[in-house]
């Protein structure tokens, strides 16, 4: 516990995050909270232009196919590698059918974060 604790605190409030929690036990332990996702904002995040085209041209539910043909995609190994995989991995969008990804009836719907994210594209 030097002055990177002082710095902690500092750089958590600076960033309008909860403060760490520091124990000392038989251990020491340090708390560090991570933003919400109330909090994320478009610019906290690396959104490539793949993701941003697809966010776009999201609308309700919509399936692979619904997705690449709103997008003019054809290629259906580059949509999932460099589209769909990564806006699922970052939490953007969801699967309907999140226990089966290979659902028949498999679609994908924008989350909560993925909507703040899309409106804040649109106004750039």
């Amino acid at each position: 516990m030097g002055t990177c604790t002082a710095d902690m605190i500092r750089i958590a409030n600076e960033n309008k995050l909860q403060t760490p929690v520091f124990e000392q036990n038989e251990d020491f332990k340090i708390v560090i909270y991570r933003p919400s996702s109330d909090q994320v904002s478009a610019t906290d995040v690396k959104i490539s232009e793949e993701i941003q085209s697809l966010l776009k041209v999201m609308k309700g539910e919509m399936n692979r196919k619904e997705i690449l043909h709103a997008l003019a995609l054809k290629h259906t190994g580059n949509f999932i590698e460099n589209y769909l995989e990564p806006t699922l991995k970052l939490e953007l969008i969801v699967r309907i059918y999140p226990i089966n990804p290979n659902h028949p009836r498999q679609k994908y719907r924008l989350t909560e974060k993925g909507l703040k994210i899309k409106g804040k594209i649109k106004k750039h």
